[in-house]
């Protein structure tokens, strides 16, 4: 269209695409010299990559998003590739492909020195369903309840970024030896994390309560912090 419209010449639309990022408003401006200035001022009044890409992660395919995290992990950006990953995981669970596979934490004081730290992976079944998004830091009980009682959704995430302790939760499948229950996720590119154990109580209260408890039917809720790769879990610490 842009040489039989506008007689554009394959190189100058080649440059025109390259700039506006296929735009057709942009595309048609006047010179790819234009696009480009016009673009850049753009791009600079973007102070929060990581929000941008937040705000925008819904409208993204799960594989753009691993390319995201991809490239921000190999330029050395740590926390637009630390919030890459978790917005790829959550994109994985709206789609219904997340795969979870977890090894029992190996705490380093209970080994000797110099003892290699103990790794076996198991895969983690999940419930079939949906993700559902809700809840703030300060006002999440109802949607986790009502999250709970929805056999359509599988996976919970908070509707903000600065929910305490924990990035999502999980509705595990029963199989040999266990029945249902839930996994709070912890999702980091980091070697290091914090788990606050009173947060994981008040939650526990709310997905696992006495009454719950008492009736025998469930597990109770179990932690994993999500690695990107089997080599960072071998290296993560919790603290």
């Amino acid at each position: 269209m842009g040489g039989l419209i506008h007689k554009l010449t394959p190189d100058d639309m080649e440059g025109r695409f390259y700039y506006s990022g296929g735009s057709v408003r942009e595309f048609t401006y006047a010179t790819w010299e234009h696009i480009r200035r016009v673009m850049d001022n753009t791009i600079s009044g973007v102070a929060d990559y990581s929000k941008l890409l937040s705000d925008t992660s819904m409208r993204l395919t799960s594989e753009a998003l691993l390319r995201i995290y991809t490239w921000a992990k190999n330029a050395g950006h740590g926390a637009l590739a630390g919030c890459a990953f978790e917005i790829y995981l959550h994109r994985l669970a709206s789609d219904n492909r997340l795969k979870l596979f977890k090894s029992e934490y190996d705490l380093p004081e209970l080994r000797k020195p110099n003892q290699p730290r103990h790794f076996s992976v198991t895969q983690v079944t999940l419930s079939n369903g949906g993700a559902f998004c809700s809840g703030k830091s300060n006002d999440y009980e109802r949607d986790l309840v009502a999250w709970g009682d929805d056999d359509m959704y599988t996976y919970w995430y908070p509707d903000c970024d600065n929910f305490p302790n924990i990035d999502s939760i999980v509705k595990l499948a029963p199989g040999p030896g266990r029945k249902s229950s839930v996994a709070y996720l912890q999702l980091t590119i980091a070697r290091n994390h914090d788990i606050d154990g009173n947060q994981l109580k008040k939650m526990n209260e709310i997905s696992f309560p006495d009454h719950v408890k008492n009736a025998g039917r469930t597990d109770a809720p179990i932690y994993i912090a999500v690695c990107p790769d089997k080599e960072s879990c071998r290296k993560f610490v919790l603290d």
